[in-house]
């Protein structure tokens, strides 16, 4: 399967879109406050109306969503 963009309406992936990077979600015990601003950022709910929080560690942002196409950190992994 192929890798796609977790956030709301965005329906890339990186198999129809092989132009774009993939950049994967901070990770829960090393950069907790970057993935909590990630996340306010995404505006994703969960079922009960809170803040997104997926249990996987394969979540991804595309490129489109940050102003340069780039985060911030080169030490975030891409995809």
């Amino acid at each position: 399967m192929p890798r796609s963009c977790c956030v709301p309406f965005c329906t890339t992936n990186k198999l129809k879109n092989p132009h774009l990077k993939f950049y994967i979600l901070p990770n829960r015990s090393t950069e907790p406050r970057r993935r909590t601003r990630w996340l306010q950022a995404v505006r994703r709910e969960d079922e009960f109306g809170h803040l997104w929080d997926p249990k996987s560690k394969h979540v991804y942002v595309c490129s489109q969503h940050f102003i340069t196409g780039m985060t911030t950190l080169s030490t975030q992994k891409q995809c």
